[in-house]
């Protein structure tokens, strides 16, 4: 069951011009786990920590467009700890984040995100587990209405939106849809 939408956060300056048109059948699709994927997608959380870059030759300053699916499963208490001790760490004057894990959505598309590029290093943020790929978030949008994935639809980590068998899910549009209702 799906938490009731919300509404964008505003989000920093940025020159990027957001439209349905920056998705495509290539762009990925990566589970993050809650409530890593909440705070990824509200623009709370700056770094995604992967073993991995995204996509083949992601490297500094690399743009790279790709939507946050929340995980089915729910966070361990040390999970739900760690989280609130980052949150805390990266917001110390108030508490605007969730504490519970019933809080949150599973198994839904829940934003897009752009990243900066993906870096061996990222010191400068709360959220880097040294020595995983930084994924350096530039900006993310959430979406107001996540999209269920498909009961059907079972990639575990990353997959694109047009990778055979995922186009009849019919993600793309429903993306683009969700985007055009955020401009």
């Amino acid at each position: 069951m799906s938490a009731p939408a919300r509404p964008p956060l505003t989000m920093r300056a940025t020159s990027v011009t957001l439209s349905p048109d920056v998705i495509g059948s290539r762009t990925k699709i990566v589970k993050v786990k809650q409530p890593w994927a909440d705070a990824l997608v509200t623009g709370r959380k700056d770094v995604e920590n992967r073993t991995w870059p995204i996509v083949p030759g992601c490297g500094e300053n690399t743009p790279v467009w790709f939507l946050v699916a929340s995980s089915k499963s729910k966070p361990t208490a040390a999970v739900m700890r760690d989280y609130q001790k980052r949150m805390a760490l990266t917001n110390p004057h108030g508490r605007p984040f969730k504490d519970e894990a019933s809080d949150f959505s599973y198994g839904e598309i829940l934003g897009l995100v752009l990243l900066k590029g993906c870096y061996k290093s990222w010191g400068q943020s709360a959220w880097y587990n040294s020595p995983d790929v930084a994924w350096v978030v530039q900006d993310a949008w959430e979406f107001r209405t996540p999209i269920p994935l498909h009961p059907g639809d079972g990639f575990q980590t990353q997959a694109s939106l047009g990778d055979v068998g995922r186009a009849h899910f019919g993600y793309l549009e429903r993306v683009r849809a969700e985007i055009a209702r955020l401009l």
